[in-house]
């Protein structure tokens, strides 16, 4: 063996040695939990009560619903039900406080705070119903499109 490749021989184990170490390092690590990092805001349309679900709590209490979209009071440029009828898909939570199956995505409204459904029963985007904040312009609406936050 020449010193050439006892150098490239000590260079591979070390190499190695360094990754073997890196995958045990990350591997036995208990503390970093990604699942847990993730924080998703909830609100329960039965006891009308916000809660926060992380990834961990979120896996386990999580399922699918079909519902009907509600019939359209007035004007909308929103996403409709293509080729579905007027039927939508939406993911409901289990309701740490009552117990039941109607817990939905909420948000937080960047102006006045109030945790809010992020979609209306239309399957739109939801504003404030306190201060009528809207997520997609970051700004108050009024007229037709504030009166209707709630449905």
């Amino acid at each position: 063996m020449t010193s050439k490749d006892i150098i490239k021989l000590s260079v591979a184990v070390v190499a190695l040695i360094g990754a073997g170490y890196f995958i045990w390092a990350n591997a036995s690590d208990s503390t970093h939990d990604a699942g847990d990092e993730t924080k998703t805001e909830w609100y329960c349309t039965g006891c009308e009560k916000s809660f926060v679900l992380n990834g961990a709590e979120l896996a386990n209490s999580m399922r699918l619903q079909e519902r009907e979209i509600a019939e359209q009071k007035g004007p909308s440029d929103g996403p409709k039900a293509r080729g579905r009828g007027d039927v939508t898909t939406v993911n409901i939570v289990k309701c740490p406080f009552c117990e039941k199956w109607t817990g939905e995505a909420a948000r937080t409204c960047e102006d006045c705070g109030e945790i809010f459904l992020a979609r209306t029963k239309r399957g739109e985007t939801a504003i404030c119903p306190k201060c009528k904040w809207d997520p997609h312009t970051g700004h108050k609406v009024e007229g037709d499109r504030a009166e209707t936050a709630r449905d």
